[in-house]
């Protein structure tokens, strides 16, 4: 998709593979899949995005803005984000491997995992700013 506005898109899938997505404004996307493989998105402002999937590799995002990022996955591998603002982002994730965030400012973040495996050498956050942070996990 290269598209200038996308809005209220909703997707229901069993297997997704290799989504592109360089839009310049999306708002309200819906994703509730079963397996999303390699989805990257160059976008300049991305808000509510809800993704609720099973398995999430390769997730590569490099975008201007993101408000309202909610993200409720079993597996989440290889996540890179490069971005300058974060608002509002929730992971609550079963097993988080090989975080990446190369961020400006983060505000309110908040991680409700069970299991961080590798946190010193897989989980990166390299961040100017960070404001309202919480960590609640079990086991690290």
């Amino acid at each position: 998709m290269d598209s200038g506005h996308v809005r209220g898109l909703e997707m229901d899938t069993g297997h997704l593979r290799d989504l592109e997505m360089d839009t310049g404004h999306l708002g309200g996307l819906d994703m509730d899949s079963g397996h999303l493989c390699v989805l990257e998105m160059d976008i300049g402002h991305l808000h509510a995005l809800v993704t609720d999937i099973g398995h999430l590799g390769g997730l590569q995002m490099d975008t201007g803005d993101i408000s309202g990022l909610e993200v409720d996955v079993g597996y989440l591998g290889g996540l890179e984000m490069d971005i300058c603002h974060l608002c509002g982002l929730q992971l609550d994730i079963g097993d988080l491997r090989g975080l990446e965030m190369d961020i400006c400012h983060l505000g309110g973040l908040e991680v409700d995992v069970g299991d961080i495996q590798g946190l010193c050498h897989s989980l990166e956050m390299d961040v100017c700013h960070l404001t309202g942070s919480e960590l609640d996990v079990g086991d690290i």
